[in-house]
């Protein structure tokens, strides 16, 4: 099968919406929708045999998806309490990396676009960069370029290796995890601050993973089949749940590995990561 894409939009939710014409090879298109900068919705759309969808449809997709959340966000910004001002406990962010120097180059570069800016909403701010079993030493030198990041050599491979690595280094006391591919999305330590200011008492915290490009079939199925979204509400896991009796089973419910953060207390508290599990090759 041919390799087909779909354009990936923003769009804000409050603006007019555009009319939009499909370009040679586009199989369709997908948005990514904000309010106030805030992510409140994504959708696809396939072309079919259309040339164009116009701005009626598109505000009709976007009310489709995002209505209710956009009136729960409204609400909650008129309603609820003021935007806490407090900064977070300092804070390190972790990235276990392994041979992709031109990923981890392009996450750093998101890492240091973060606004509102690290100093204004957290006690501590730094980035690790954990260099897993490498075979040369072209991540160090990536690195290098980045004044203030520190790098860590880690030489047993595998992904828990590396983590473990990053719990043992970390000076702050919240230990965030994004991957080496991952684009940083400008509001990710903002909506990180929002979320430790409305649970204090959380031990983990998980957010958004959505995708960078949609430019093959395999890209486009999964993500119509959710992909590593888990959905745009806020969800708050205790320790059981009547509707499931499996739960804490299934981790996948929580979110994906690629963005995460943890008190770091509780993690050294119980043992870290299973270093038995996503190891290596031999």
């Amino acid at each position: 099968m041919d390799d087909v894409s779909y354009r990936m939009l923003e769009l804000d939710v409050e603006a007019p919406p555009p009319s939009i014409e499909f370009r040679d090879g586009e199989a369709g298109i997908a948005l990514i929708l904000r309010r106030k900068r805030r992510l409140v919705g994504f959708l696809l759309q396939e072309r079919g045999s259309r040339s164009r969808i116009g701005a009626e449809e598109i505000a009709r997709l976007i009310s489709r998806e995002a209505a209710a959340r956009v009136l729960q966000d409204r609400l909650r910004e008129e309603l609820g309490p003021a935007p806490s001002r407090t900064p977070m406990l300092p804070v390190s962010v972790a990235i276990c990396t392994r041979n992709r120097p031109e990923q981890l180059r392009r996450c750093l570069d998101s890492l240091r676009a973060l606004d509102p800016p690290p100093e204004t909403l957290a006690a501590g701010f730094e980035i690790l960069v954990i260099d897993n079993a490498p075979p040369d030493d072209a991540t160090r030198r990536i690195v290098e370029g980045f004044p203030g990041i520190r790098y860590v050599l880690e030489p047993k491979p595998g992904l828990n290796f590396a983590r473990n690595r990053a719990l043992r280094e970390a000076r702050g006391d919240i230990l965030a995890f994004v991957d080496d591919d991952v684009v940083v999305d400008r509001g990710w330590l903002g909506g990180l601050h929002a979320a430790w200011s409305e649970n204090p008492d959380a031990r983990g915290f998980t957010g958004l993973v959505l995708p960078y490009a949609l430019s093959s079939r395999a890209q486009i199925l999964f993500e119509q089949r959710g992909g590593f979204r888990r959905g745009f509400d806020r969800i708050r896991y205790r320790q059981a749940r009547l509707d499931d009796a499996l739960f804490p089973c299934g981790a996948g419910i929580f979110g994906a590995g690629a963005n995460m953060a943890f008190d770091r207390a509780t993690l050294l508290a119980i043992g870290g990561f299973d270093e038995a599990l996503d190891t290596g090759p031999p």
